[in-house]
């Protein structure tokens, strides 16, 4: 069996089930861990959290949107409490990756946004990411690819905690919600699967 999701399993009427459900979850918590491995090398000589990098990446993505974010909106986005946010944002402050700056028209917000260096420590990941991803994305094909991002796309839609889907329905836009991919097992013989998790650190 082909490393990965044969078509024949997604018309299976049976896919609800407790076994397969709970197949998913193993899946996406190894993917998880695998998203912070493939890029631990890069995060410890950064210095940073893998949730540092999330934030970072929400930081650098609502910039470059030209809508920057205030703590309360990245708190929100991410499902963080208040304490969590103030402890990373300073991380990331005190490293020079992010500034505060008074929103405009309303002094009294303060938006968050990424330095240059931290522009450029997110093209970093992101291009470690990319490379993982292309890799994939070659050997599994196009079908299998469209499908995947659906299911993507459909949980990104039913986001809890009131976030925004960020996800573009174009190649640029979808490529960058993606992250790295995960090795689990898969399958009847127990052969390596290999699927890509939504971007993100620890939540």
């Amino acid at each position: 069996m082909e490393p990965v999701i044969q078509a024949q399993r997604a018309q299976n009427p049976l896919f609800l089930r407790d076994a397969e459900l709970e197949r998913s979850l193993a899946l996406l918590t190894l993917l998880q861990l695998e998203l912070e491995a493939a890029i631990g090398p890069l995060l410890d000589r950064q210095g940073i959290e893998a949730a540092d990098a999330q934030l970072l990446a929400r930081v650098d993505q609502a910039a470059s949107q030209g809508e920057p974010a205030t703590a309360a909106e990245l708190t929100s986005f991410l499902g963080w409490t208040k304490q969590r946010m103030s402890r990373h944002l300073a991380a990331l402050v005190e490293q020079g990756l992010v500034e505060r700056r008074p929103a405009p028209g309303d002094r009294r917000k303060q938006q968050v946004l990424p330095t240059d260096h931290g522009s450029q420590q997110v093209a970093a990941l992101k291009g470690l990411q990319k490379r993982h991803l292309k890799r994939i994305f070659r050997r599994a094909g196009p079908a299998e690819v469209a499908g995947f991002q659906n299911v993507l796309a459909i949980a990104a839609q039913h986001a809890s905690r009131g976030r925004q889907s960020t996800v573009s329905t174009g190649p640029e836009g979808q490529h960058a919600a993606f992250a790295t991919v995960r090795r689990a097992v898969g399958g009847d013989a127990g052969r390596p699967v290999r699927i890509t998790p939504p971007i993100g650190g620890e939540r």
